[in-house]
């Protein structure tokens, strides 16, 4: 892994809050709410057409990143049917959020399973008090706000709270980014999983047949 310079990491970090903003814009409504989405997506845009312009193998390129190049295509905006276009936008908000969370991503990849699920679990914990306390009128006890933590963390653009203050909508907001790393790294552990699965069978059976 190459190292990264200041400014690529400084841009980094302002797209992941870039990202962070967008998909606030789920639970909190503002007059900055369109600039944030299609500001983001605009940078989105730009990123990727520089990275394929760069790239040797553009049709490779292509390939690598399939849920891209979907995104970069403002479907969201040409579907006249709400639901399908709200599915559209959190598909476009997530790809984005994952795009820009990759060092993340990359850091907790390389941890152990006895970490990370330690980790998701006090981060629920953390996360379930506060959000109990900001929107204690809508809910009547500490389960619900567990309930609603864990929904955020597990399935992107839905709350089982619907938050309705600034603090609740944080932290939801921050367990559905945090639940995008988790979905992308469990992914990789699942696919890790099966190929050295396979491989360790393969090379068994290669074995036995030597020994044969």
């Amino acid at each position: 892994m190459k190292n990264r310079s200041i400014p690529e990491m400084i841009y980094e970090g302002f797209m992941v809050l870039l990202a962070f903003a967008a998909v606030a814009t789920i639970w909190y409504e503002t007059r900055f709410e369109d600039v944030i989405v299609w500001g983001t997506w605009g940078i989105f845009f730009v990123d990727f057409s520089i990275r394929f312009y760069k790239a040797e193998k553009k049709w490779k390129f292509i390939k690598g990143h399939p849920f891209m190049v979907i995104a970069i295509i403002p479907l969201d905006a040409i579907f006249q049917f709400a639901r399908i276009a709200r599915v559209l936008h959190f598909f476009r908000l997530k790809v984005m959020t994952k795009y820009y969370t990759k060092p993340a991503i990359k850091l907790i990849a390389k941890q152990k399973l006895t970490h990370i699920i330690p980790a998701i679990i006090l981060l629920v914990f953390i996360c379930t008090i506060p959000l109990y306390l900001a929107e204690t009128e809508q809910l009547e006890h500490y389960a619900e706000a567990w309930l609603g933590s864990v929904a955020s963390l597990v399935f992107f653009g839905y709350a089982y709270i619907d938050p309705q203050t600034t603090t609740g909508t944080i932290i939801v907001t921050l367990l559905t980014v945090s639940g995008v790393i988790m979905h992308t790294v469990a992914i990789r552990f699942i696919i890790y999983w099966i190929r050295d699965t396979y491989v360790a069978k393969k090379a068994q059976k290669k074995a036995k047949k030597v020994v044969d």
